[in-house]
């Protein structure tokens, strides 16, 4: 259900139904970057569909993507019990198409439409086309040909399509069953071409058509389309009646809370935000304009604060944005005559916020107490190499034309002309230049190289050298990051490398994000499988369906249900094992089994650990519920013809040993099954879940179980790269798992990352669910396009430890031979951006996500990641705030260590069984580290340290704009909405403002945060 509110989000929430409820019937939540803007959304939705009694509160969830809408749709449903979400969204994702959706919300409570602008408002975004997808417009003919048959439709189809009577033809039947559609769109014909009555409509409709083929084009006809469109969103939104409009990181589409609406678009955006007074519209942003800009930005960053004011306070807002204006001007005047901390000042500042208050409420850390505003932004200085040069030398003579942008394609994109693409016009231009310009001492990377693994010693691009400093190979290597609150002291390739954290790079060309994963992938590698040729590796099947596999990749609910390595604190794994050992001898004593004595003079024949695993269970009465999740799995691998065909040859063996007695067992085999129920990944994810989820063996969820543990855990750890890396000379590649397991403390990784998707509401399934879909991303693969005359063609490396995080569209790529292109572009399809960011959410692979300005808004990068670097430095402080957002959120990597530093050693002493090591420390921090306000300590946390770098190089400009971004990010906060921000920040630092105290500064600034400005 629903999470627990802090103070500091109750107070807002208050604020925002006392808005809602009165007046213009709109509030902005423009609360700092991950502190829990849709939590209080959700709690908005929650107290206000309480007061709708017997009927469901109707939402519509407009964001800029359906990336961010997955993520935060999840949270708004958590006001009602998991079973009811599914009937409380809608499928359909388009306003247009709403009518017409296969399952609308039929919850009782609450009923939740997800829409983005640039598909629901279809006269809006010029760069995108307005003309829909085929359903859409054969809807269009059905529904136009009841109002007006006598007119000829069919141009809608606009060219020759598959299928389209089928799909004109399945509307029509659609209608005859839902006749309520055509009354609806009826009226949105009548409002969208203002005409008076129902009986005016054909000759309306006629005479509109008759104009458009009097032109001549079909290009009058066309722009009738997204008219249509629009009467159909229109009848989407009279129909429906939304109660409740959520405007999510509306910066994205800031034109829908213009004052002035453009005419195309008007009707529909203002029925949409509710310019009849009846909708609420509730707006969440932590950048809801620009707050900072620049001078040669091109940017009226004061007319958009402005404006926004007038836009919130509805019909009196042009009074009070007149006052604001007044009042901002004359505390800019004191802030240049240096008076910014007299009382005047502070005055005018009271009357800013009561001003502004009652229709915004901006949460920010820095009003806490624990707030250090220092702002430490690590350089790591890149130096230059000759080879450097003469890659820029390479790059400059291939852009005869865009030679001024040679420097900033240098300075960014490793091995530009090899990693562009098509997408760059430069790189165009380059595709004709190229055979006139010289390649005498440039590196260049070849299909050759990649096939014989050959080591790039130096990549020639000196940030990707110094990124490599801090995204080690060590660091990248590693199959799972190690918890933050080991349960034993860690060793192997773990106690190698300090500290670790996975890593978020920003950067602004979009070439980048692919380069830099597929070369630090491609290092991994060459590292690893150095001498072998480039070719798969996964699914070589190193770990088959064979029975010594049970060992490592079966749940097994027996060992599950009998062991526990917390039952005491143990300082070492072997501590642990022998912890196992004892309670197993408990365990088969209870179940009437011997254990050998050597005293007794029989010989027992050893039993192989799989076959004595499977008559315990047989004996503890759990096989045959476990032979059923086992012969699913089969079956389920059949219909994906996924080769595992070896499962029910394997599940007859196991069920003829399932069928023998077992009396006696030796306490060799006992010893070698305790070393199983230590190290198999299997049994280590079983008691993880069952830690958070009571019902994980339950016979039902078996199934789950075992997909975790045998498609996840095993497919994922199935890498050849894995076994390259860490196999030691005399081990099975089985052995070497086992030993990993228990060298990186697994267990306790998969504690802590289940304990961290529960305080994100995920639950039961859920849990397993998320773990699955974790472990079975795919690697993706990037191309890169040589440079060498001749037969070259384009090749491709595979990106894993480190991925790209781009937009999902289809990228272009060309075959090129001999140095021109050869025939036709094709598809490049990139993996889902929705998977990455789960993937990356987990403690398994990627390690290393790269992304550009995608990736900075509104998505969470923070249960695995505490290390942020900005590979190209952003423009104002505002975006890094955006940018370290990301992973600066509740229960992020950097806090939950400050909290483990601070409070760990009273967890274990204190575990009862099936208790989670951080379920015990969040009760503790919650109980001795809590504030009034409830920001510590799962927003900030004494010790609390994001790592941040930027990367940079001698004489660059960005050396400059590192020291200005840090006075700047102290400062900017004092001159909110003001026109002159660059001077005026310029004149407080001058001032030695940048100097003052936090908390000077602290009452200097405008403060709209509900709770603080009660607390003051």
């Amino acid at each position: 259900m629903t999470s627990k509110l802090k103070p500091f989000q109750h107070a807002t929430v208050d604020a925002a139904l006392d808005a809602l409820s009165k007046g213009a019937r709109r509030f902005l939540v423009a609360d700092e970057v991950g502190l829990g803007k849709t939590l209080v959304a959700q709690q908005v939705v929650d107290r206000t569909s309480r007061k709708k009694r017997g009927q469901p509160l109707i939402v519509f969830y407009v964001c800029s993507n359906l990336t961010i809408a997955r993520q935060n749709r999840t949270k708004l449903l958590e006001i009602l019990p998991e079973k009811a979400r599914k009937a409380a969204q809608s499928t359909e994702d388009r306003l247009t198409m709403l009518l017409t959706a296969p399952a609308l919300p039929n919850d009782l409570k609450f009923h939740l439409y997800t829409l983005t602008p640039d598909t629901s408002i279809p006269i809006r975004n010029k760069s995108r086309s307005h003309f829909g997808k085929k359903p859409e417009r054969a809807l269009l003919q059905a529904l136009l040909e009841r109002i007006c048959p006598q007119i000829d439709w069919s141009f809608l189809q606009m060219r020759k399509l598959n299928a389209w009577e089928v799909s004109v033809s399945s509307s029509r039947k659609y209608l005859d069953a839902n006749k309520h559609i055509v009354s609806a769109f009826r009226h949105g014909i009548l409002q969208e071409f203002e005409i008076g009555h129902h009986a005016q409509m054909p000759r309306k409709l006629s005479d509109l058509l008759a104009v458009a083929l009097g032109a001549g084009t079909k290009k009058a006809l066309h722009a009738l389309i997204p008219r249509f469109r629009n009467a159909l969103a229109l009848a989407a939104i009279e129909k429906i009646q939304p109660d409740l409009v959520i405007f999510d990181e509306f910066q994205r589409f800031r034109d829908l809370v213009q004052v002035d609406q453009k005419k195309e678009s008007e009707r529909l955006v203002h029925r949409l935000r509710g310019e009849n007074g009846k909708v609420k519209l509730l707006l969440l942003s932590a950048t809801p304009y620009t707050l900072y800009a620049r001078r040669g930005d091109n940017i009226s960053h004061h007319a958009q604060f402005h404006e926004l004011i007038e836009f919130l306070y509805g019909p009196k807002g042009k009074g009070i944005r007149k006052q604001a204006e007044d009042l901002l001007s004359i505390l800019e005047e004191k802030i240049v005559k240096n008076k910014w901390k007299t009382k005047e000042a502070g005055e005018i500042r009271d009357q800013i916020e009561a001003l502004l208050s009652p229709v915004i409420g901006r949460t920010e850390r820095i009003s806490h107490a624990l707030t250090n505003s220092e702002f430490v932004l690590d350089e790591k200085k890149g130096s230059l190499h000759p080879s450097d040069l003469q890659i820029f030398r390479h790059l400059a003579e291939c852009y005869s034309k865009h030679q001024s942008a040679a420097v900033p394609y240098w300075q960014s994109i490793p091995m530009p002309i090899q990693t562009m693409g098509p997408r760059y016009v430069a790189w165009k231009t380059w595709r004709q230049n190229h055979p006139k310009v010289s390649l005498k001492n440039v590196f260049t990377f070849s299909k050759k190289d990649r096939d014989r693994y050959s080591r790039i010693p130096t990549l020639p691009h000196p940030k990707f050298r110094g990124l490599q400093e801090i995204a080690t190979s060590k660091l990248l290597s590693l199959p799972w990051l190690p918890p933050t609150l080991p349960w034993w002291k860690l060793e192997g390739p773990w106690h190698q490398v300090p500290d670790p954290s996975k890593i978020l790079i920003f950067s602004r060309f979009r070439a980048v994000p692919q380069a830099v994963s597929a070369f630090l992938s491609y290092d991994v590698e060459s590292q690893h499988l150095k001498g072998e040729k480039y070719g798969r590796i996964s699914g070589d099947k190193l770990l088959g369906s064979r029975a010594p596999a049970l060992e490592l990749f079966f749940p097994s609910p027996f060992l599950i249900q009998v062991t526990n390595p917390l039952e005491q604190q143990c300082g070492t794994h072997k501590d642990a094992l022998r912890l196992i050992y004892r309670q197993l001898e408990q365990a088969v004593i209870r179940y009437g089994i011997k254990i050998d004595s050597k005293k007794s003079g029989k010989k027992i024949h050893p039993i192989k650990p799989w076959s004595l695993l499977v008559r315990l269970e047989a004996k503890a009465g759990r096989w045959r519920e476990t032979a059923v999740a086992w012969r699913l799995l089969g079956r389920k691998s059949i219909v994906k013809k996924s080769a595992e065909a070896g499962i029910a040859a394997l599940l007859d063996q196991c069920d003829e040993e399932s069928r023998k007695t077992l009396t006696v067992v030796s306490r060799s085999d006992l010893m070698s099954l305790a070393r199983i129920a230590l190290s198999s990944p299997a049994v280590a994810v079983g008691r993880a879940l069952l830690r958070h989820w009571s019902d994980a063996l339950q016979p039902h969820n078996l199934d789950m179980l075992l997909a975790v543990a045998w498609e996840g855990l095993r497919g994922y750890l199935d890498q050849k790269l894995f076994k390259k890396g860490f196999q030691k000379k005399g081990e099975e590649y089985p052995q070497t798992i086992q030993r990993l397991v228990v060298e990186g403390n697994l267990e306790a990784t998969l504690d802590e990352h289940l304990w961290l998707l529960k305080t994100n509401s995920i639950e039961g399934r859920g849990l397993a669910s998320s773990l699955l879909e974790s472990l079975t991303i795919h690697a993706g693969n990037f191309f890169i396009h040589p440079v060498q005359r001749g037969t070259a063609k384009t090749f491709s490396l595979r990106v894993h430890c480190a991925m790209p995080f781009i937009d999902s569209e289809a990228r272009p790529r060309e075959e090129v031979k001999g140095g021109t292109p050869q025939g036709t572009l094709h598809e490049e399809k990139p993996l889902r951006t929705e998977d990455l960011r789960k993937a990356f959410n987990s403690p398994f692979w990627p390690h290393v996500l790269t992304t550009t300005s995608i990736g900075q808004e509104g998505l969470d990068f923070h249960y695995w990641c505490d290390t942020l670097v900005h590979w190209d430095l952003c423009r104002n402080p505002v975006d890094l705030e955006q940018r370290e957002g990301r992973i600066q959120r509740f229960a992020c990597l950097s806090v939950r260590k400050a909290i483990m530093r601070d409070k760990g050693d009273r967890v274990f002493p204190q575990l009862t069984r099936n208790t989670s090591p951080w379920e015990r420390l969040a009760k503790v921090a919650d109980s001795e580290l809590k504030d009034q306000s409830g920001m510590a300590p799962w927003w900030i946390a004494k010790g609390a340290k994001i790592n941040r770098y930027v990367i940079t190089l001698p004489a660059s400009e960005e050396v400059q704009r590192v020291k200005t971004l840090k006075e700047q990010r102290r400062l900017y906060r004092m001159v909110l909405g003001q026109p002159n921000q660059e001077d005026l920040l310029e004149i407080l630092r001058q001032s030695n403002a940048g100097d003052e105290s936090v908390d000077n500064l602290k009452k200097a600034m405008i403060c709209l945060s509900p709770y603080f400005r009660s607390h003051k």
